[in-house]
């Protein structure tokens, strides 16, 4: 497919020569990375230069200051270098650049063998687990029947009342349609041999016995099936199910009895309720295609029915509504907690959910180059500013602006060159290993081959603080601080002129935090990124940010961190100051006297 260029207009590289050397001129970033390769690459094949001047580049990221270390490797001296590109020069030569490491090669018949036993040794293992739960939710519904009083009757209401009087309409007109459509084939069918007289009876029966409570049971399993999976599947991510065992609360008996025997209960309902409509479906074709009356119509169902016919269907729902409700339930159980002023103004923006109001009027400048440490207490709206400036969320008035251009004008590849985000679970999508979470911006806005993109990837990750071979790993294998730091591999792979860290040391230990510290103060030194970092941890605001905009009462107060520290307001003079504040000190004043 064709990429999307990164920005509006492409930079531009020149190369000259100049006696004895070779003269690069302009931007070496990732997008002039392949021109430059091929440019020297002539310019080296017709004159031998064994130096390169650098006095005349104006501009340079890690794919160009990781290009150029391979060329002093390669016995060309560099000459004419800015300080500020010689500071990146000296990170990106000073990383071990270990190439990804590949994958063995399987021979297809292999893969084939290994899958097949790993899908026997899955479905043998999944079978177990149906049956083991099975036989759990069933000791847990005899249970709740044996002693009643422990049976929740709000619960047990609320699941009835959406599993099935919410029901009622898409089971109603899926029985009906489907009805129609056995009647309108049966005639098709039936009426070359003169028996289209039996459609009805084909229709009222097929409806009873079998298609009713089939029809049921697949809605019932694609609508409440799925949304037992996904409230509990939340509720297990967010913890609350260890929750409930720490309060000595069983989740068994507080979330999937009441499910099954909610579902117990209204799958033979809606089972007798589509019966119904089925029939009501068939007076409808057969009165059409057969011009037979409502009075014969009922006559003849009459007739052809038995009460048999009814209890087979009605029998089978219990059981199919039991089987739906464990294992929506099992499977939620089973959920493991696991997307240029570099100045960026946000003038007068006000965020608002319903009548609440978040943010009022808020003003905010990023200077560039400098690490703005965004801070307030729970419900500030912290999250939500961050959204706002990276342009995820548009405020109820005012506006973000880059470089003098509302961000909302700023086409996705473009934004994607500016803006680097690291969200606080990291955000890695799970189908892709690291190394391809790393290279899909790559993938999606450069021309780069295959090769170089895995090049760059293993040099992004060794710039994030992990081993090449990480890029093999799936983000599951990861521990959190090694999710914290692929992460930011993956908000690097643009080289964005702003990075934003959302709780960047959230649920670390205090040693892997310092790590990602550190490599934020790295980051913003060598490579001149400005970063804006929304976080709650001390530690990080005072050793770290340059500048900090704490929110407080809808409002926003920017300032240095020593200006901020004689503030005067009561909860900015308590956060800082405050029992937990004073080790942040402490290592801010430590910091100070190494500096």
């Amino acid at each position: 497919m064709p990429r999307t260029a990164l920005g509006p207009t492409a930079p531009t590289l020149g190369i000259s020569d100049d006696g004895d050397r070779l003269v690069l001129k302009g931007v070496l970033d990732i997008r002039t990375l392949q021109e430059a390769k091929t440019s020297l690459a002539r310019a080296q094949k017709q004159h031998k230069a064994r130096a390169l001047d650098l006095s005349k580049l104006s501009g340079l990221d890690t794919p160009g200051a990781w290009f150029l270390c391979g060329l002093s490797d390669k016995g060309v001296a560099l000459t004419g270098v800015h300080p500020e590109h010689q500071a990146l020069l000296d990170l990106i030569c000073g990383l071990e650049l270990t190439p990804l490491p590949k994958p063995k090669s399987v021979p297809r018949w292999r893969h084939f063998v290994i899958g097949l036993g790993k899908g026997w040794g899955e479905a043998w293992h999944d079978t177990l687990e149906v049956i083991t739960f099975i036989g759990r939710a069933s000791s847990a519904v005899g249970h709740a029947l044996i002693h009643p009083l422990r049976l929740r009757v709000p619960s047990l209401s609320r699941q009835i009342a959406e599993t099935g009087i919410n029901a009622l309409p898409i089971i109603g007109l899926m029985a009906v349609m489907i009805s129609i459509v056995i009647g309108y084939q049966g005639v098709a069918q039936l009426r070359p041999y003169g028996g289209e007289d039996f459609t009805i009876n084909l229709v009222a029966v097929s409806m009873l016995r079998e298609m009713g409570v089939l029809i049921t049971a697949i809605m019932v399993a694609g609508r409440s099936g799925s949304a037992f999976a996904a409230e509990i599947g939340v509720m297990k991510a967010r913890d609350e199910i260890d929750a409930l065992h720490v309060m000595g609360m069983d989740p068994m008996e507080l979330l999937v009895v009441p499910r099954v025997i909610g579902l117990v209960i209204t799958l033979p309902l809606l089972t007798f309720f589509s019966d119904v409509m089925g029939l009501v479906g068939g007076a409808m074709i057969s009165q059409v295609s057969l011009g037979v009356s409502l009075l014969q119509y009922v006559d003849r169902v009459h007739h052809a029915l038995y009460a048999s016919d009814l209890a087979v269907g009605l029998l089978k729902a219990p059981i199919f509504g039991f089987l739906i409700a464990v294992i929506g339930c099992m499977h939620g159980l089973r959920v493991r907690g696991s997307a240029e002023s570099v100045g960026r103004e946000t003038t007068r923006a006000v965020n608002r959910f319903g009548s609440e109001k978040v943010h009022d009027r808020i003003s905010l400048d990023i200077v560039r180059g400098e690490i703005l440490g965004i801070a307030g207490g729970s419900g500030s709206g912290k999250s939500v500013l961050l959204k706002t400036l990276t342009g995820l969320h548009r405020p109820h008035s005012g506006e973000v602006r880059v470089a003098g251009r509302p961000i909302d004008a700023i086409g996705p590849a473009e934004r994607a060159s500016l803006i680097g985000v690291l969200f606080q679970q990291g955000a890695l999508f799970s189908s892709l290993s690291v190394a391809q979470n790393v290279m899909l911006p790559m993938r999606e806005h450069t021309d780069l081959p295959p090769e170089e993109q895995e090049r760059l990837a293993a040099m992004k990750l060794e710039l994030a603080g992990l081993p090449a071979a990480t890029g093999l790993k799936s983000p599951a294998e990861l521990s959190g601080g090694m999710v914290k730091r692929a992460a930011f591999a993956r908000a690097l792979a643009l080289d964005p002129r702003i990075l934003f860290l959302d709780e960047p040391t959230s649920d670390l230990d205090p040693l892997t935090a310092g790590g990602i510290d550190a490599l934020i103060a790295q980051l913003n030194r060598s490579l001149g990124i400005t970063v804006v970092v929304v976080t709650h941890d001390l530690t990080t605001l005072l050793t770290v940010c340059s500048r900090l905009a704490i929110l407080v009462d809808k409002k926003i107060t920017v300032g240095t961190v020593d200006k901020l520290m004689r503030s005067s307001q009561p909860w900015i003079h308590e956060f800082l100051h405050g029992p937990r504040a004073r080790g942040a000190r402490t290592a801010r004043a430590h910091n100070h006297g190494n500096g």
